[in-house]
């Protein structure tokens, strides 16, 4: 029976393409093929449909295997690359080869070219098995990494959780304690500052009581910026564009020298 094989086939005569065809017939391959004969028209049959082969004619007028050998590397197509030729020297093979052709043979020994296709078919699977092998290999590593880091982010969120509690056991002191937890807040999310907000019962200010970016002591206004609105809801807020926000309030970021462009708010 047959084997089914796409072939592209590189050519300028319509009679040598009948001849190649016959010789793949021959070694037991049944034939789809388009001819082309220009650099626009191989170009676009790349696009179309991926191709078991291509076949092309070292030398044509307008085209050339070698320009045809160049494109096929440019668009990242493995398919495997057959120069045939009815005069072709040693020394232009070995460029053709090295240019990255996988076989070539001449016009006049067309009984070779179903063994090529057959042994360059073998290569190309074998060849996707081996990447497919080293994507799989990347994708395992990956994985790996991203779960190393899932660990580590692991570890470092109980210590901190654990630096907390022995904080908050060793004084009673609540300035002292808030203080400690938003230094470890900063670096078990990697944020630029963190700070502890609580209002003030008189004038109903926000008062800074604990920051990681010397805005301890400062005040918001009454009723302005996210967080009064976080105090009134009670409710977490992300907010990835703190400019966007109408509540937002950037006096203490101006007074710190700290522009902040996102924020995450939840009320204690």
């Amino acid at each position: 029976m047959s084997i089914p094989l796409r072939v592209l086939i590189v050519e300028d005569s319509e009679d040598d393409a009948i001849l190649v065809m016959r010789a793949l017939r021959q070694g037991g391959y049944e034939p789809a093929f388009e001819r082309v004969d220009t650099p626009e028209a191989f170009t676009a049959a790349l696009a179309r449909q991926s191709w078991d082969v291509i076949i092309a004619d070292y030398s044509m007028p307008n085209f050339s295997g070698l320009k045809a050998l160049k494109l096929l590397v440019e668009s990242g197509h493995d398919v495997p690359f057959i120069i045939v030729s009815g005069a072709i020297g040693e020394d232009v093979a070995v460029s053709a080869m090295k240019a990255g052709a996988h076989d070539y043979l001449m016009k006049d020994n067309l009984a070779r070219l179903g063994p090529a296709v057959e042994r360059e078919l073998h290569e190309a699977e074998a060849r996707q098995a081996r990447r497919r092998a080293e994507e799989a290999l990347h994708e395992s590593r990956a994985h790996l990494e991203r779960s190393n880091q899932a660990l580590i982010d692991k570890v470092a969120q109980l210590e901190a959780l654990h630096n907390i509690s022995v904080a908050m056991s060793s004084t009673l002191e609540t300035e002292a304690v808030l203080q400690f937890i938003v230094e470890q807040a900063v670096t078990l999310v990697d944020a630029a500052s963190c700070s502890v907000l609580l209002p003030d019962e008189k004038t109903v200010e926000l008062v800074f009581h604990a920051a990681a970016d010397g805005a301890v002591g400062m005040r918001v206004p009454a009723g302005q910026g996210i967080a009064a609105r976080v105090l009134r809801e009670a409710t977490p807020q992300i907010v990835v564009d703190v400019t966007a926000d109408p509540d937002y309030y950037d006096g203490i970021a101006q007074a710190c020298n700290l522009p902040t462009h996102s924020l995450l708010a939840v009320p204690l």
